[in-house]
């Protein structure tokens, strides 16, 4: 037994088979890859350790200080213009004003104008629409009736072979209703 012990323990130390390491060996690319992402972090954090410094430095002091300066001038310029704007959009606004009443008024002119000339014509077209249903109602009634009796007639004429599909049909639609219930029922009683 104890020699089985000693050989089991010489097979796990010698071998080259790793029992307790359960990663495999990595490839080529996944080296590769670790080692570009390696590269890429560090140099990340020298970009970030450069920037860092100037900006710590006199140099970076004096380009921070000019953005600065540079941001409150064009924080000013923009009070200006924004002021100027304000009273231009409402000069502007006065005077588009002004036009929009005026045009209103010739607009509403015009249209009282056209309506006057239009009024004529309207109840002469409202007469000749009258007169035309008038004279339509009649033959409206006559095809009425007409297609009443051709429905009634159709009727007639389709009543026995509907009465003889219908005592054709009577027996099996009672054998298919009789083997639906069976169905049903058999169905409910398994849940």
């Amino acid at each position: 037994m104890k020699l089985f012990v000693v050989l089991a323990l010489l097979a796990f130390t010698g071998c080259q088979a790793n029992v307790l390491r359960s990663d495999e060996p990595k490839s080529q690319l996944e080296l590769v890859n670790d080692a570009f992402r390696d590269y890429v972090a560090k140099a990340r954090q020298t970009a970030q350790d450069t920037l860092q410094s100037i900006r710590e430095s006199a140099f970076g002091q004096q380009v921070n200080d000019k953005i600065t300066e540079s941001v409150e001038v064009a924080r000013q310029y923009a009070a200006v213009v924004q002021d100027q704007v304000t009273v231009i959009g409402q000069e502007s606004y006065k005077k588009v004003s002004e036009q929009v009443e005026r045009l209103s008024g010739r607009l509403q002119q015009d249209i009282s104008e056209v309506r006057a000339q239009l009024e004529p014509y309207a109840e002469e077209l409202k007469e000749k629409v009258e007169q035309r249903l008038q004279e339509l109602a009649p033959l409206a009634e006559s095809l009425h009736t007409e297609v009443a009796q051709r429905a009634k007639a159709v009727q007639q004429t389709v009543a026995p072979y509907v009465e003889a599909l219908r005592e054709k049909l009577d027996p099996y639609t009672g054998d298919i209703k009789s083997q639906l219930t069976d169905l049903w029922e058999s169905l409910t009683k398994s849940d």
